[in-house]
């Protein structure tokens, strides 16, 4: 089944679909995204913006993402501090990679 002729759950060619993935796979590749993006991921990826953005003002981004529980968008902020966490760690090491080049050149 090809993703630029059939839908999904049939065989039956809907141009919209074909549209609609056609934008997203051509969107993506401009931006340098790797991954499939989708409604949901697009969702989330928006919340965990707003939260950084707010300073991870969950009462407002909950408002705004119309969830009903602070709790769920309480899920974001935590996967938020876990990106945070590892972009941090990879920056690390790679400035201590870059010292310990810099220091072998200098030899």
């Amino acid at each position: 089944m090809s993703a630029l002729s059939t839908c999904r759950t049939t065989s039956v060619f809907r141009p919209r679909v074909f549209v609609q993935r056609f934008l997203r796979d051509a969107i993506a590749q401009a931006a340098g995204i790797q991954k499939v993006m989708s409604p949901h991921r697009v969702r989330h990826s928006s919340i965990t913006a707003a939260l950084e953005a707010t300073g991870g003002n969950v009462r407002a981004v909950q408002q705004l993402s119309r969830h009903a529980k602070p709790e769920t968008v309480m899920r974001y902020n935590d996967n938020r501090n876990n990106l945070q966490r590892e972009v941090t760690e990879m920056l690390s090491g790679l400035l201590e990679k870059r010292g310990e080049d810099q220091r072998e050149a200098s030899r």
